[in-house]
């Protein structure tokens, strides 16, 4: 029989080795990926996209920009998903609809709605005013970014917060 040190320990043992799965699990994707590429361009061209200095600018843009719409997302999400689940809002239904549309439309067509939205009076001239390029530039990739991703994180955070009971809120309150 174990003791309760060691019945921690064990549990904290399988968190770090769920996490450490998951670590690996992720490289060998992204290894994966590489390798299929590689079989598929045939490894001199392979070898060839590797040392071009666009390919890892192109990947550093990515993951760059794809950082900074995730913390963008999240915190708007966290408490936008707090409010949805835990208060009764005057047309939050109709809200909850608005919120999905951009997972029900394609990212192209999301891409030519911002670039639209980008292009009419008030928003070109307060771009204009703030001297910040949006349409054909990096900070447009995070708009974008932000725009698909926001309605996954919100519908997931909302989810996170109606599967946790109000009463545990309560009492770390207290």
């Amino acid at each position: 029989m174990f003791t309760v040190a060691q019945s921690s320990r064990l549990r904290h043992l399988g968190w770090h080795l769920g996490f450490a799965g998951v670590g690996a699990l992720l490289l060998l994707t992204v290894a994966l990926v590489l390798a299929i590429n590689a079989v598929f361009l045939g490894l001199a061209d392979f070898a060839y996209f590797l040392g071009q200095p666009r390919t890892w600018v192109s990947l550093w843009l990515t993951v760059w920009t794809a950082s900074v719409a995730t913390v963008i997302a999240m915190a708007i999400a966290v408490p936008a998903g707090y409010v949805l689940s835990r208060y009764r809002l005057p047309g939050s239904r109709a809200l909850l609809t608005l919120i999905d549309l951009p997972v029900m439309v394609p990212p192209a067509a999301i891409g030519v709605f911002l670039f639209g939205v980008f292009r009419t009076f008030p928003i070109e001239n307060l771009c204009a005013w703030l001297g910040v390029r949006v349409d054909h530039a990096v900070p447009g990739v995070v708009v974008a970014q932000v725009t698909v991703t926001l309605a996954f994180a919100i519908r997931l955070v909302k989810a996170s917060f109606d599967a946790t009971s109000p009463r545990f809120e309560a009492v770390s309150r207290s």
